[in-house]
């Protein structure tokens, strides 16, 4: 049961020595009080021929310094026991010491043999390296649990600003003005400018304000970049983040391959230039959309909102496109710089940028996990022959064909061969123009990539 001890140890143990044995035990004899006194005990070892040995209090310190450790019985035990190791001109021994006795008016000691007392040296040596590297895991104990609490503490903030230093893009600022939950950070750096404007090129430029989608009729022959941001929501990002997991469960669980979609070549070389990659393990890609100064600063703020679908041609959801030209479509000028607007407050004035007057449009590059796709031509059925939507015939009894018509085409169909996951997105093809019906559901110029959810849009 012998065991050594710890100098938090050894003060314990000899406080409940003082208490349990008053007569015997006082101040003087604490091993770690200094006191310099000479013990009666102590005289019998200074019997040996060429002792160099004092006593300070009850330990025994040599006149190198050295302090002996302790070693005791089980408290409780009796009788009292305590090894010291004594060095008596260099060399080092061990041996009990009778507390009983020593107190006394004699003191004994019984030498330990050699094979023994090298056991001891041997056992001393493992346990000085077993509490090394204990203190060195302790140490590291302390800075794991201190790593886990900040990160707690961190968790459990919800300002936009801690977000935005855990699960953000590297290549994002740290944005000052984040009070609204979001900012817009001014590009200025030629790389990502250029690859900006190369995204805005169009194939066809002779289609630009041609077609009955046109919301503003205007005659123009190229899209120019004028002015360019990069939204910083954190929030946004986050949700973008969990749609993206999302995805990947689901790619996982049912066993389909996910074919990527091959977006347009133009496109895909300039967004290469962009810092950052894209996760090829959603299909994840950059694609455009245009829209009106209205929907500018909800779409930054709150996201992509499938609900406000307006005229869901091929299912309700959120449009995209892979040529600068299709989004044309859909924008209106901001014509001028108004200040008590609040779009203009916060996009031309806290950027310290000037708004260049008119024929001003937006348009949002967008990054979108498409996940695994429903190819279609006329957004019914897809190219193999499955419906692409969630039938609202199938579960809806209401009155008639209205109710079931708005029950249809807000969720995608489930995949062939899977109860539980869905297309996450739609991509509508082009109709070969000798193919294609007048008045009909079809796309001849650009395809058209419709993803039902908005939190798996990034602007």
């Amino acid at each position: 049961d012998e065991r050594f001890l710890s100098e938090a140890d050894a003060r314990s143990w000899f406080d409940q020595m003082k208490v349990r044995f008053p007569a015997i035990f006082t101040d003087d004899d604490d091993p770690y009080n200094g006191d310099s006194k000479q013990h009666a005990y102590g005289t019998a070892l200074q019997g040996r021929s060429g002792s160099k040995c004092k006593v300070v209090g009850s330990s025994f310190r040599t006149s190198t310094g050295e302090s002996p450790r302790e070693q005791s019985s089980f408290l409780g035990q009796q009788p009292l026991m305590a090894m010291y190791r004594v060095v008596f001109d260099g060399d080092s021994d061990f041996m009990y010491l009778d507390f009983d006795l020593a107190h006394g008016r004699k003191a004994q000691y019984k030498p330990i043999g050699a094979a023994k007392s090298q056991r001891i040296k041997d056992q001393d040596a493992a346990l000085k390296a077993q509490e090394k590297a204990m203190a060195a895991l302790f140490s590291q104990l302390k800075e794991s649990r201190a790593a886990v609490e900040a990160l707690k503490q961190e968790a459990s903030c919800s300002t936009p600003s801690s977000l935005s230093q855990r699960l953000t893009p590297a290549y994002w600022t740290e944005c000052t003005r984040l009070q609204d939950g979001y900012c817009y950070v001014p590009i200025l750096d030629d790389s990502t400018w250029y690859a900006l404007q190369e995204c805005l090129k169009t194939e066809n430029p002779d289609w630009l304000g041609n077609g009955r989608d046109y919301a503003w009729k205007t005659q123009h022959t190229r899209l120019q970049l004028s002015h360019a941001w990069r939204i910083e929501n954190p929030v946004l990002y986050n949700k973008y983040l969990a749609e993206q997991e999302k995805i990947r469960l689901d790619v996982r669980s049912s066993s389909i391959s996910m074919d990527p979609v091959r977006i347009r070549h133009a496109l895909h070389q300039a967004c290469d230039r962009l810092p950052g990659t894209l996760d090829v393990s959603t299909n994840e890609q950059y694609l455009v959309h245009g829209t009106t100064p209205d929907f500018v600063l909800p779409i930054v703020s709150e996201g992509f909102n499938e609900r406000l679908s307006g005229r869901p041609g091929f299912g309700f959801g959120c449009y995209l496109a892979e040529d600068s030209g299709k989004a044309d479509q859909y924008v209106l000028p901001d014509e001028k710089f108004n200040s008590q607007k609040e779009l203009h407050q916060k996009v031309w004035a806290e950027t310290s940028t000037r708004h260049p007057g008119r024929g001003t449009c937006y348009i949002f590059l967008c990054r979108a996990s498409l996940g695994i796709i429903a190819h279609t031509m006329d957004g019914q059925q897809t190219l193999d022959g499955h419906p692409v939507w969630e039938d609202g015939n199938s579960s809806v009894k209401g009155r008639g064909k209205s109710k079931s018509k708005r029950a249809a085409r807000r969720e995608l169909a489930y995949i062939p061969g899977s109860q539980k996951v869905r297309y996450h997105s739609e991509v509508v093809e082009l109709t070969p123009m000798a193919d294609s019906r007048p008045h009909s559901r079809q796309v001849v110029r650009y395809r058209e990539f419709v993803v039902p959810h908005g939190d798996r849009i990034y602007p």
